[in-house]
């Protein structure tokens, strides 16, 4: 009997033994918690890709891609937007005669009719959405010489948010233009108005412009996901696409297109993105590269897209 009561004491002293080791080694007290959980939360981040979803969560799963880009424009603010102009008229400036295609926003222009009595009034409203605190605008120019271009953005009340020259290339083509890292962010569900005017030569009376209107919102957290777990910036562009963010959505394809012109999906996509918003007959125009200060790339390689989810 002696002999078995030591055997239990011994027993007890080890299962304790072990039980203080799990308990020391398991227990974090809240110094220590508050100390490593920015750490966590870093690590987190950045392997939120390779973790598996957890019970409860909303991080989306990849999604798929199928079918052509579907852009699918988004319904005008119920406040309305003010009219634009997406093609420049032609004017009197020697660069402005023999242009199959004037000066043209690469931006949806939308067309409203309001009753007036026996009459209508149509009203085209020139409008995108955008994601970005600087997103980027497209254009056409169709001079086949040296001309000066002016960018301006402004609130909604026409206080200038941004405004410079833009130095425009010598042969027809597609230019992009990025706010720069200096100008103010947008503000996420403010309008702002915007213009790009071109002028031949300093004595002319007129420039030609386009002018319209970009609003920055915020995605909800479900397509912030996917767009984040995208696996190719095919799928990513798609995901802007299907959720009418005009202005990200052209950015995009136009870099993936400046990168490699030989990418066959990228160029259909082009084409389809361009369709959509009646201007097919810009899809073979080249996209140039600008020498101004302000063009900045929205990404290098597909591994730059990491910075897309600082945004959300």
């Amino acid at each position: 009997m002696e002999n078995v009561n030591q055997v239990r004491a011994f027993t007890k002293r080890a299962l304790g033994s072990i039980i203080l080791v799990f308990i020391n080694t398991s227990y974090i007290n809240p110094v220590e918690a508050q100390n490593i959980a920015p750490v966590n939360q870093f690590f987190e981040r950045s392997t939120k890709r390779s973790l598996r979803q957890l019970p409860g969560t909303t991080t989306a799963k990849p999604q798929k891609r199928s079918g052509k880009l579907n852009f699918i424009q988004p319904k005008l603010p119920s406040s309305g937007v003010p009219s634009g102009r997406q093609r420049g008229a032609a004017g009197r400036g020697s660069c402005l005669h023999n242009v199959n295609i004037p000066l043209t926003a690469i931006v949806p222009s939308i067309k409203i009719s309001h009753s007036n009595g026996d009459s209508a009034i149509v009203a085209t409203s020139v409008w995108g959405l955008t994601v970005k605190e600087r997103p980027t605008f497209l254009f056409y120019i169709p001079y086949a010489q040296s001309a000066a271009g002016e960018f301006v953005l402004q609130d909604s009340e026409d206080n200038d948010i941004y405004r410079a020259p833009v130095n425009l290339p010598k042969e027809p083509g597609i230019i992009r233009l990025q706010l720069p890292p200096e100008s103010a962010p947008l503000a996420i569900d403010k309008m702002y108005h915007w213009y790009f005017k071109v002028r031949c030569s300093q004595n002319m009376a007129s420039p030609v412009f386009v002018e319209g209107w970009v609003q920055r919102i915020a995605l909800n957290l479900t397509i912030a996901n996917q767009i984040n777990t995208a696996t190719s910036l095919q799928q990513q562009v798609a995901l802007y696409a299907e959720n009418g963010i005009w202005y990200d959505t052209a950015a995009i394809l136009a870099q993936m297109r400046v990168q490699n012109l030989e990418d066959a999906m990228s160029k259909v996509d082009w084409q389809n993105l361009l369709s959509t918003i009646d201007l097919s007959l810009l899809a073979s125009e080249s996209i140039k590269r600008i020498d101004n200060k302000d063009e900045k790339s929205l990404m290098s390689n597909y591994e730059l897209q990491k910075a897309t989810r600082l945004l959300f």
